[in-house]
């Protein structure tokens, strides 16, 4: 039977008289609608309906669509409705169609990672990968392409990100390589600190954790001031053994201070304090105490939160210390909310050994108004510390329709559409200094 090539106002009819009803593709609905699955498949209904059909159409048949389409692969990709159903295809297609499958997507590998609709789909192909073969494909492109720039597409960055995160280290070593020999570029660059996060927590290889160790170390005070690199410290110090992040938090001894009233490196210090142990924390009170810039601290928008992490986490003397520390400074506050503020604060992280302090300076034990209601405020206030390589936008494309709540709506069997928010949120009076790529 010829192909017959439709206008499009005539696909909504076609669908419904030959394909909404049934639930495969066969010979008789193969032949109508050959010559015609690109334009289908770039309508809403038709990518929808396609999706459906897959699952109980042959192979056979799913290979002649797959040769069919494959010379519009990128168009289809990239394209709002067809990139969701060629997600799906992948996964139903055979061996040897998927090999052609990937041959046509390599040949636009660049163009669809760097699209905006287009990196979704192929992360998700890259998932899907199983074989040497398959895996060796992409590996080769991104080596003789030299496509590692992708690193600083906003798209494509997501691209690389997968690659690391799906394929065995060894196999991908020239991308752990590349971040460390232009470690510094990547980290402080939005898009390439997304890669840096990667290799840091994917990585098992001893002499690669040395080898990013020793540029942390090198660049300590630049990267924790930056506010991209201030965050390849936390995501070291986050998932590596201790013996590898005491070197690291060392650096920074009797900067704490300093470091502690400044917005990017805050963030670092809290992360020592949770991380480093009772040894760490223990430094850091006898630093600010030492330092007799306590009051510096609790009213500067930064350093209360750590000295409240501090607090919460000292031990014994050391909590003791910092409680005495901050009472007697009370009254150099000169503001009377802060100063009650504060007495909350120390009143609600006290313990039985501090509570002599407490009484000393006049504080009622029995008066706990507002301590927990001022525990909660504090956490409200201040955004959660996180740079998101991979979160989720809140205004979704599902099927190709924007949905402002981000959630998929009840049309849409779509595949996965991973997506990555770049707002940066400012203005808030006590910001974190928080980005999200």
């Amino acid at each position: 039977m010829d192909e017959q090539i439709f206008p499009l106002n005539e696909f909504d009819h076609i669908l419904e008289s030959n394909v909404s009803t049934i639930e495969k593709i066969d010979e008789d609905t193969y032949h109508i609608l050959k010559g015609n699955f690109f334009k289908i498949l770039t309508t809403q209904n038709g990518s929808r309906i396609l999706q459906k059909s897959l699952k109980r159409t042959s192979k056979d048949i799913l290979s002649r669509i797959n040769k069919e389409i494959g010379s519009r692969i990128a168009d289809l990709m990239t394209d709002s409705y067809a990139n969701y159903f060629c997600q799906k295809f992948f996964g139903y297609v055979d061996y040897e169609d998927k090999i052609e499958f990937l041959v046509n997507i390599i040949e636009h590998f660049c163009q669809i990672s760097n699209n905006k609709i287009g990196t979704y789909p192929l992360q998700a192909v890259l998932e899907q990968l199983k074989t040497e073969r398959e895996r060796n494909m992409i590996i080769e492109t991104i080596k003789n392409n030299n496509v590692i720039e992708m690193v600083y597409d906003p798209q494509g960055v997501h691209v690389i990100e997968k690659i690391v995160i799906c394929f065995e280290e060894e196999k991908v070593s020239f991308i752990y390589d590349y971040a460390i020999k232009n470690f510094m570029k990547l980290a402080n660059n939005t898009n390439g600190l997304c890669i840096i996060k990667k290799i840091i927590i994917h990585t098992k290889n001893e002499e690669t954790v040395k080898k990013i160790q020793t540029k942390l170390i090198e660049n300590s005070f630049s990267l924790i001031q930056n506010p991209f690199g201030n965050y390849a410290i936390q995501t070291a110090v986050d998932v590596w053994k201790e013996e590898y992040i005491m070197p690291i938090i060392k650096q920074f001894y009797n900067k704490f201070t300093n470091l502690s009233m400044q917005k990017f490196s805050s963030n670092v210090v809290e992360k020592f304090l949770q991380r480093g142990g009772e040894v760490i924390v223990a430094k850091y009170v006898d630093e600010v105490t030492y330092s007799n810039r306590i009051v510096d601290l609790m009213k500067n928008n930064y350093g209360n939160y750590v000295i409240q992490k501090a607090l919460k986490l000292a031990m014994n003397k050391h909590k003791c210390k910092l409680v005495e520390s901050i009472l007697k400074n009370l009254e150099k506050i000169g503001d009377k909310k802060l100063i009650q503020k504060w007495k909350s604060i120390v009143q609600s992280h006290a313990t039985d050994d501090c509570k002599s302090l407490l009484i000393g300076y006049g504080i009622d034990l029995n008066n706990n108004n507002n301590i927990n209601g001022h525990e909660e405020e504090e956490r409200n206030e201040r955004p959660g510390n996180q740079h998101n390589c991979s979160g989720n936008n809140p205004t979704l494309f599902i099927n190709g329709l924007k949905s402002s709540n981000g959630k998929k709506n009840s049309q849409s069997s779509m595949g996965n559409f991973p997506q990555c928010s770049q707002k940066l949120h400012v203005g808030k009076k006590h910001h974190s200094g928080n980005f999200y790529c």
